[in-house]
Protein backbone atom coordinates (compact mmCIF):
# COMPACT_ATOMS: atom_id res chain seq x y z
CA UNK A 1 0.00 0.00 0.00
CA UNK A 2 2.86 2.31 0.84
CA UNK A 3 4.01 2.25 -2.81
CA UNK A 4 0.49 3.35 -3.91
CA UNK A 5 0.97 6.80 -2.68
CA UNK A 6 3.53 8.39 -4.35
CA UNK A 7 1.87 6.87 -7.75
CA UNK A 8 -1.50 8.84 -7.04
CA UNK A 9 0.92 11.29 -5.91
CA UNK A 10 2.74 11.56 -9.48
CA UNK A 11 -0.97 11.14 -11.02
CA UNK A 12 -2.57 14.41 -9.19
CA UNK A 13 0.41 16.03 -10.08
CA UNK A 14 0.99 15.33 -13.28
CA UNK A 15 -2.56 16.54 -14.10
CA UNK A 16 -2.06 19.93 -11.77
CA UNK A 17 0.88 20.72 -14.24
CA UNK A 18 -0.57 19.67 -17.72
CA UNK A 19 -3.50 21.58 -16.78
CA UNK A 20 -1.15 24.84 -15.84
CA UNK A 21 0.98 23.89 -19.24
CA UNK A 22 -2.40 23.94 -21.22
CA UNK A 23 -3.43 27.04 -19.38
CA UNK A 24 -0.40 28.74 -19.54
CA UNK A 25 -0.09 28.70 -23.48
CA UNK A 26 -2.91 31.34 -23.77
CA UNK A 27 -0.66 33.58 -22.31
CA UNK A 28 1.75 33.61 -25.31
CA UNK A 29 4.34 32.06 -23.15
CA UNK A 30 6.63 30.17 -25.77
CA UNK A 31 8.85 26.54 -25.79
CA UNK A 32 11.82 28.11 -26.19
CA UNK A 33 10.96 29.49 -21.84
CA UNK A 34 10.24 26.25 -20.98
CA UNK A 35 12.01 23.71 -23.75
CA UNK A 36 11.24 20.48 -21.83
CA UNK A 37 7.63 21.46 -21.66
CA UNK A 38 5.44 17.96 -21.66
CA UNK A 39 2.98 17.60 -25.03
CA UNK A 40 0.51 15.61 -23.11
CA UNK A 41 -2.13 16.75 -20.10
CA UNK A 42 -3.86 14.16 -18.42
CA UNK A 43 -7.87 14.79 -17.19
CA UNK A 44 -9.25 12.86 -14.33
CA UNK A 45 -13.16 13.91 -14.70
CA UNK A 46 -15.37 13.01 -11.78
CA UNK A 47 -16.85 9.91 -11.81
CA UNK A 48 -20.61 11.01 -12.67
CA UNK A 49 -19.33 11.74 -15.88
CA UNK A 50 -18.11 7.98 -16.61
CA UNK A 51 -14.61 8.84 -17.50
CA UNK A 52 -12.09 7.22 -15.93
CA UNK A 53 -9.02 9.02 -17.33
CA UNK A 54 -8.27 11.32 -20.47
CA UNK A 55 -4.89 12.10 -21.87
CA UNK A 56 -5.03 15.06 -24.30
CA UNK A 57 -1.32 14.85 -26.97
CA UNK A 58 -1.43 18.67 -27.41
CA UNK A 59 -0.27 19.75 -30.96
CA UNK A 60 3.33 21.07 -31.16
CA UNK A 61 2.88 24.57 -32.79
CA UNK A 62 0.17 26.32 -30.60
CA UNK A 63 -0.75 23.78 -27.63
CA UNK A 64 -4.16 23.39 -28.33
CA UNK A 65 -5.35 19.75 -28.14
CA UNK A 66 -4.21 17.48 -31.06
CA UNK A 67 -5.50 13.67 -30.27
CA UNK A 68 -7.22 12.61 -26.76
CA UNK A 69 -7.50 8.90 -25.65
CA UNK A 70 -10.51 8.59 -22.78
CA UNK A 71 -10.95 5.78 -20.62
CA UNK A 72 -14.49 5.12 -19.72
CA UNK A 73 -15.47 3.44 -16.81
CA UNK A 74 -17.62 0.49 -18.57
CA UNK A 75 -14.58 -0.68 -19.90
CA UNK A 76 -14.90 1.30 -23.53
CA UNK A 77 -12.21 3.45 -24.67
CA UNK A 78 -12.20 6.10 -27.05
CA UNK A 79 -10.35 8.52 -28.93
CA UNK A 80 -10.93 12.26 -29.71
CA UNK A 81 -9.35 14.03 -32.77
CA UNK A 82 -8.66 17.94 -33.13
CA UNK A 83 -8.49 20.52 -36.05
CA UNK A 84 -5.72 22.87 -35.52
CA UNK A 85 -7.96 25.64 -34.05
CA UNK A 86 -8.75 22.98 -30.72
CA UNK A 87 -12.41 22.16 -31.92
CA UNK A 88 -13.18 18.75 -31.96
CA UNK A 89 -13.49 17.21 -35.25
CA UNK A 90 -14.34 13.61 -34.71
CA UNK A 91 -15.13 10.68 -31.84
CA UNK A 92 -14.69 7.03 -31.51
CA UNK A 93 -15.43 4.82 -28.81
CA UNK A 94 -14.82 1.12 -28.90
CA UNK A 95 -16.24 -1.79 -26.81
CA UNK A 96 -14.37 -2.93 -23.62
CA UNK A 97 -11.78 -5.12 -25.64
CA UNK A 98 -12.17 -9.39 -25.46
CA UNK A 99 -9.51 -11.15 -25.43
CA UNK A 100 -7.72 -12.21 -28.67
CA UNK A 101 -10.42 -10.03 -30.72
CA UNK A 102 -9.29 -6.42 -32.43
CA UNK A 103 -11.30 -3.28 -30.81
CA UNK A 104 -14.99 -3.15 -31.88
CA UNK A 105 -16.18 0.85 -32.70
CA UNK A 106 -19.15 1.23 -30.68
CA UNK A 107 -20.29 4.32 -31.96
CA UNK A 108 -18.40 7.48 -33.71
CA UNK A 109 -19.38 10.94 -34.98
CA UNK A 110 -17.79 13.65 -36.72
CA UNK A 111 -18.56 16.94 -35.31
CA UNK A 112 -18.90 20.87 -37.79
CA UNK A 113 -16.39 23.67 -37.08
CA UNK A 114 -17.60 25.27 -33.96
CA UNK A 115 -16.64 21.74 -32.59
CA UNK A 116 -20.54 20.80 -31.11
CA UNK A 117 -22.52 20.46 -33.89
CA UNK A 118 -22.70 16.48 -35.22
CA UNK A 119 -22.28 15.95 -38.66
CA UNK A 120 -22.54 12.88 -38.78
CA UNK A 121 -23.23 9.70 -36.00
CA UNK A 122 -22.52 5.73 -36.25
CA UNK A 123 -23.39 2.90 -33.68
CA UNK A 124 -22.69 -0.72 -34.18
CA UNK A 125 -23.81 -3.31 -32.45
CA UNK A 126 -20.98 -5.65 -30.51
CA UNK A 127 -21.27 -8.19 -33.81
CA UNK A 128 -20.29 -4.83 -35.99
CA UNK A 129 -23.85 -4.36 -37.44
CA UNK A 130 -24.67 -1.36 -37.83
CA UNK A 131 -26.98 0.38 -34.80
CA UNK A 132 -27.35 3.55 -35.87
CA UNK A 133 -26.24 6.55 -39.03
CA UNK A 134 -26.92 10.01 -38.57
CA UNK A 135 -25.85 13.13 -41.13
CA UNK A 136 -26.58 16.41 -41.63
CA UNK A 137 -28.46 17.59 -43.91
CA UNK A 138 -27.51 20.87 -46.05
CA UNK A 139 -30.42 22.58 -44.72
CA UNK A 140 -29.61 22.15 -40.96
CA UNK A 141 -31.91 19.12 -40.80
CA UNK A 142 -30.55 15.71 -38.94
CA UNK A 143 -31.26 11.96 -40.64
CA UNK A 144 -31.56 9.49 -38.34
CA UNK A 145 -32.23 5.62 -39.02
CA UNK A 146 -31.34 2.90 -36.23
CA UNK A 147 -31.58 -0.95 -37.12
CA UNK A 148 -32.48 -3.79 -35.40
CA UNK A 149 -29.74 -6.79 -34.73
CA UNK A 150 -29.47 -7.63 -37.88
CA UNK A 151 -28.21 -4.54 -38.99
CA UNK A 152 -30.55 -4.41 -41.87
CA UNK A 153 -33.61 -3.90 -40.71
CA UNK A 154 -34.76 -0.50 -40.65
CA UNK A 155 -36.39 0.32 -36.36
CA UNK A 156 -36.79 3.98 -36.73
CA UNK A 157 -36.36 6.76 -39.51
CA UNK A 158 -36.23 9.92 -37.89
CA UNK A 159 -36.15 13.90 -39.72
CA UNK A 160 -35.03 16.49 -36.81
CA UNK A 161 -34.31 20.88 -37.52
CA UNK A 162 -31.56 22.21 -36.47
CA UNK A 163 -32.96 23.13 -32.76
CA UNK A 164 -33.59 19.51 -32.67
CA UNK A 165 -37.14 19.60 -32.22
CA UNK A 166 -38.58 16.43 -34.64
CA UNK A 167 -40.03 16.88 -38.46
CA UNK A 168 -40.65 13.14 -39.50
CA UNK A 169 -40.77 9.80 -38.05
CA UNK A 170 -41.53 6.31 -38.66
CA UNK A 171 -41.14 3.62 -36.54
CA UNK A 172 -41.78 -0.23 -38.18
CA UNK A 173 -41.86 -3.35 -36.11
CA UNK A 174 -38.50 -6.20 -36.69
CA UNK A 175 -40.81 -7.83 -39.04
CA UNK A 176 -40.82 -5.09 -41.39
CA UNK A 177 -44.46 -3.82 -40.80
CA UNK A 178 -44.68 -0.28 -40.08
CA UNK A 179 -45.86 0.57 -36.47
CA UNK A 180 -46.17 4.15 -36.76
CA UNK A 181 -45.41 7.49 -38.42
CA UNK A 182 -45.79 11.04 -37.56
CA UNK A 183 -45.34 14.55 -39.78
CA UNK A 184 -44.47 17.88 -37.75
CA UNK A 185 -44.75 21.48 -39.23
CA UNK A 186 -44.50 24.60 -37.45
CA UNK A 187 -48.59 24.58 -38.01
CA UNK A 188 -49.47 21.05 -38.14
CA UNK A 189 -48.64 17.22 -36.58
CA UNK A 190 -50.09 14.23 -38.00
CA UNK A 191 -49.65 10.85 -36.30
CA UNK A 192 -50.76 7.24 -37.48
CA UNK A 193 -50.60 4.10 -35.81
CA UNK A 194 -50.87 0.96 -37.46
CA UNK A 195 -51.46 -2.77 -36.42
CA UNK A 196 -49.40 -5.85 -37.83
CA UNK A 197 -51.65 -6.77 -40.44
CA UNK A 198 -51.25 -3.05 -41.96
CA UNK A 199 -54.62 -1.36 -40.85
CA UNK A 200 -54.94 2.13 -39.08
CA UNK A 201 -55.49 1.77 -35.61
CA UNK A 202 -55.29 5.81 -34.66
CA UNK A 203 -55.14 9.01 -36.79
CA UNK A 204 -54.17 12.00 -34.75
CA UNK A 205 -53.97 15.76 -36.02
CA UNK A 206 -53.53 18.86 -34.62
CA UNK A 207 -53.46 22.56 -36.57
CA UNK A 208 -53.50 25.40 -34.37
CA UNK A 209 -56.42 25.35 -32.17
CA UNK A 210 -57.78 22.19 -34.76
CA UNK A 211 -57.60 18.95 -34.28
CA UNK A 212 -58.50 15.35 -35.18
CA UNK A 213 -58.68 12.13 -33.43
CA UNK A 214 -59.80 8.71 -35.14
CA UNK A 215 -59.91 5.38 -33.58
CA UNK A 216 -60.73 2.28 -35.00
CA UNK A 217 -61.87 -1.23 -34.34
CA UNK A 218 -59.48 -4.14 -34.24
CA UNK A 219 -58.93 -5.91 -37.44
CA UNK A 220 -61.18 -3.74 -39.41
CA UNK A 221 -61.13 -0.37 -40.90
CA UNK A 222 -64.14 0.74 -39.74
CA UNK A 223 -63.89 3.81 -37.43
CA UNK A 224 -65.03 3.33 -34.14
CA UNK A 225 -65.28 7.04 -32.97
CA UNK A 226 -64.06 9.94 -34.64
CA UNK A 227 -63.45 13.34 -33.03
CA UNK A 228 -63.06 16.98 -34.71
CA UNK A 229 -62.18 19.47 -32.35
CA UNK A 230 -61.57 22.83 -31.21
CA UNK A 231 -61.18 25.03 -28.30
CA UNK A 232 -64.98 26.11 -28.86
CA UNK A 233 -66.82 22.34 -30.19
CA UNK A 234 -65.98 19.03 -30.90
CA UNK A 235 -67.87 17.15 -33.10
CA UNK A 236 -68.07 13.47 -32.29
CA UNK A 237 -69.19 10.26 -34.85
CA UNK A 238 -69.56 7.12 -33.12
CA UNK A 239 -69.85 3.51 -35.12
CA UNK A 240 -71.13 0.05 -35.33
CA UNK A 241 -68.47 -2.53 -36.19
CA UNK A 242 -70.39 -2.69 -39.52
CA UNK A 243 -69.62 1.03 -40.39
CA UNK A 244 -73.07 2.23 -40.01
CA UNK A 245 -73.70 5.71 -37.54
CA UNK A 246 -74.73 5.18 -34.02
CA UNK A 247 -74.95 8.88 -33.07
CA UNK A 248 -73.08 12.08 -33.31
CA UNK A 249 -72.69 13.82 -30.94
CA UNK A 250 -71.61 17.94 -30.98
CA UNK A 251 -69.87 19.78 -27.56
CA UNK A 252 -70.02 23.34 -27.12
CA UNK A 253 -68.76 25.09 -23.86
CA UNK A 254 -72.36 25.20 -22.94
CA UNK A 255 -74.42 22.60 -24.43
CA UNK A 256 -73.82 18.77 -25.52
CA UNK A 257 -76.31 18.04 -28.87
CA UNK A 258 -77.01 14.02 -29.92
CA UNK A 259 -78.32 12.83 -32.94
CA UNK A 260 -79.33 9.33 -32.40
CA UNK A 261 -79.60 6.87 -35.40
CA UNK A 262 -81.40 3.51 -35.61
CA UNK A 263 -81.11 1.09 -38.74
CA UNK A 264 -78.32 3.27 -40.23
CA UNK A 265 -80.85 6.66 -40.28
CA UNK A 266 -81.10 9.72 -38.27
CA UNK A 267 -84.13 8.98 -35.33
CA UNK A 268 -84.45 11.15 -33.01
CA UNK A 269 -82.30 14.28 -31.07
CA UNK A 270 -81.33 15.78 -27.84
CA UNK A 271 -79.80 18.80 -26.97
CA UNK A 272 -77.92 18.78 -23.05
CA UNK A 273 -77.06 21.84 -21.00
CA UNK A 274 -73.68 21.92 -19.68
CA UNK A 275 -74.24 23.14 -15.57
CA UNK A 276 -70.57 22.89 -14.52
CA UNK A 277 -68.84 24.89 -18.04
CA UNK A 278 -65.99 25.51 -16.02
CA UNK A 279 -64.99 21.66 -16.28
CA UNK A 280 -61.90 22.40 -19.20
CA UNK A 281 -59.97 19.47 -17.81
CA UNK A 282 -59.71 16.13 -18.72
CA UNK A 283 -60.32 14.67 -15.51
CA UNK A 284 -63.17 16.85 -14.83
CA UNK A 285 -66.78 15.33 -15.20
CA UNK A 286 -68.89 17.20 -17.38
CA UNK A 287 -72.25 17.35 -15.70
CA UNK A 288 -75.44 17.80 -18.44
CA UNK A 289 -79.53 18.46 -18.00
CA UNK A 290 -81.99 17.34 -20.70
CA UNK A 291 -82.77 20.84 -22.30
CA UNK A 292 -84.32 19.46 -25.63
CA UNK A 293 -86.09 16.81 -27.49
CA UNK A 294 -87.13 15.81 -31.74
CA UNK A 295 -87.41 13.64 -34.26
CA UNK A 296 -85.01 13.48 -37.33
CA UNK A 297 -85.49 13.11 -40.89
CA UNK A 298 -82.70 12.95 -43.21
CA UNK A 299 -79.80 15.50 -43.36
CA UNK A 300 -79.94 15.46 -39.17
CA UNK A 301 -83.26 18.02 -39.90
CA UNK A 302 -85.92 18.07 -37.01
CA UNK A 303 -89.17 17.69 -37.85
CA UNK A 304 -90.52 18.17 -34.29
CA UNK A 305 -88.74 19.53 -31.55
CA UNK A 306 -89.41 20.42 -27.66
CA UNK A 307 -87.22 22.75 -25.44
CA UNK A 308 -87.44 21.95 -21.64
CA UNK A 309 -87.17 24.00 -18.29
CA UNK A 310 -84.01 22.51 -17.06
CA UNK A 311 -84.84 23.39 -13.43
CA UNK A 312 -88.52 21.42 -13.64
CA UNK A 313 -88.00 19.59 -16.71
CA UNK A 314 -91.43 20.49 -18.13
CA UNK A 315 -91.60 21.67 -21.39
CA UNK A 316 -91.31 25.08 -22.46
CA UNK A 317 -92.12 25.44 -26.06
CA UNK A 318 -92.56 23.30 -29.44
CA UNK A 319 -92.28 23.29 -33.01
CA UNK A 320 -93.88 20.46 -34.98
CA UNK A 321 -94.04 20.25 -38.88
CA UNK A 322 -97.70 19.28 -39.90
CA UNK A 323 -96.45 17.91 -43.63
CA UNK A 324 -93.38 15.65 -42.37
CA UNK A 325 -91.03 18.22 -43.74
CA UNK A 326 -88.23 19.39 -41.73
CA UNK A 327 -89.25 22.17 -39.28
CA UNK A 328 -87.67 24.98 -40.85
CA UNK A 329 -88.40 23.88 -44.56
CA UNK A 330 -92.30 22.86 -43.34
CA UNK A 331 -95.15 25.27 -44.87
CA UNK A 332 -97.66 23.96 -41.86
CA UNK A 333 -95.60 24.68 -38.56
CA UNK A 334 -97.57 24.15 -35.17
CA UNK A 335 -96.36 25.67 -32.27
CA UNK A 336 -97.11 25.27 -28.37
CA UNK A 337 -95.82 26.90 -25.17
CA UNK A 338 -96.62 25.75 -21.71
CA UNK A 339 -96.98 26.10 -17.60
CA UNK A 340 -93.76 25.45 -16.42
CA UNK A 341 -95.96 24.54 -13.03
CA UNK A 342 -98.45 22.57 -14.39
CA UNK A 343 -96.66 21.33 -17.79
CA UNK A 344 -100.16 22.17 -20.16
CA UNK A 345 -100.39 23.95 -22.59
CA UNK A 346 -101.09 27.33 -22.45
CA UNK A 347 -100.61 29.10 -26.30
CA UNK A 348 -101.37 27.02 -29.71
CA UNK A 349 -100.91 28.10 -32.94
CA UNK A 350 -100.21 27.04 -36.52
CA UNK A 351 -98.22 29.04 -38.53
CA UNK A 352 -97.43 29.11 -42.80
CA UNK A 353 -93.30 27.97 -42.30
CA UNK A 354 -91.48 28.35 -38.57
CA UNK A 355 -92.39 32.13 -38.66
CA UNK A 356 -94.93 32.79 -40.95
CA UNK A 357 -98.57 34.13 -41.22
CA UNK A 358 -100.64 32.53 -38.30
CA UNK A 359 -103.92 30.14 -39.78
CA UNK A 360 -104.78 28.82 -36.07
CA UNK A 361 -103.99 30.59 -32.71
CA UNK A 362 -105.50 29.83 -29.32
CA UNK A 363 -104.91 30.61 -25.87
CA UNK A 364 -105.60 27.92 -22.92
CA UNK A 365 -107.11 29.07 -19.51
CA UNK A 366 -107.81 27.63 -16.26
CA UNK A 367 -111.34 26.40 -17.23
CA UNK A 368 -110.10 24.55 -20.30
CA UNK A 369 -108.75 20.88 -19.98
CA UNK A 370 -105.32 20.47 -19.21
CA UNK A 371 -103.76 19.21 -22.52
CA UNK A 372 -99.91 17.80 -22.24
CA UNK A 373 -97.28 17.06 -24.57
CA UNK A 374 -95.96 13.44 -24.34
CA UNK A 375 -93.13 11.62 -26.13
CA UNK A 376 -91.26 8.55 -25.76
CA UNK A 377 -89.88 7.71 -22.60
CA UNK A 378 -86.57 6.28 -24.13
CA UNK A 379 -86.14 9.94 -25.97
CA UNK A 380 -85.02 10.88 -22.08
CA UNK A 381 -82.90 8.43 -21.54
CA UNK A 382 -78.90 9.37 -21.99
CA UNK A 383 -76.91 7.09 -24.56
CA UNK A 384 -73.49 6.05 -23.11
CA UNK A 385 -70.46 7.85 -24.93
CA UNK A 386 -67.02 8.18 -25.59
CA UNK A 387 -65.82 11.55 -23.85
CA UNK A 388 -63.51 13.51 -26.30
CA UNK A 389 -60.61 14.98 -24.92
CA UNK A 390 -60.91 18.34 -23.14
CA UNK A 391 -59.53 20.64 -24.15
CA UNK A 392 -57.77 19.64 -27.88
CA UNK A 393 -54.58 17.85 -26.53
CA UNK A 394 -51.33 18.50 -27.35
CA UNK A 395 -49.81 15.35 -29.50
CA UNK A 396 -46.11 14.83 -29.89
CA UNK A 397 -43.65 12.80 -31.17
CA UNK A 398 -43.21 8.77 -29.99
CA UNK A 399 -40.30 8.00 -28.29
CA UNK A 400 -39.92 4.18 -27.55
Amino acid sequence: MKKLVPITALIVLLGAVGAFLYASSDNGVSNDVYPDRTDSTLSLPGSELGVTRRIIRLQTTNRLPDVADTEYSNGEFGKDTYRADGTLQSREVYYAGLPYMPPQVHWKATFGHDGVTYMTDFSFWRDGKVQRTGERQENGDYVTTTYFADGVTENKYEVVDAKGAAIMQRIRRANGTLEREGQQTKAKYEERIFDESGRLVSYKMREYSQGKLVEYYPNSDVARVEFDMSYSKTNAIYRAPDGSIQQKRVFTNGFMETYVYQNGAPAYFQKWSLTNPEATKPEQVRIYKLYQLGYLTAGDKLTWHVTLHVSSGNPWFLYGSEDGLAVDVSKSVRHRSFDDATGCVARESVSVGQYGEKTFEKVYTPADECVKQTWPAFFNADIPYEVPPVPVPNVEMHHP
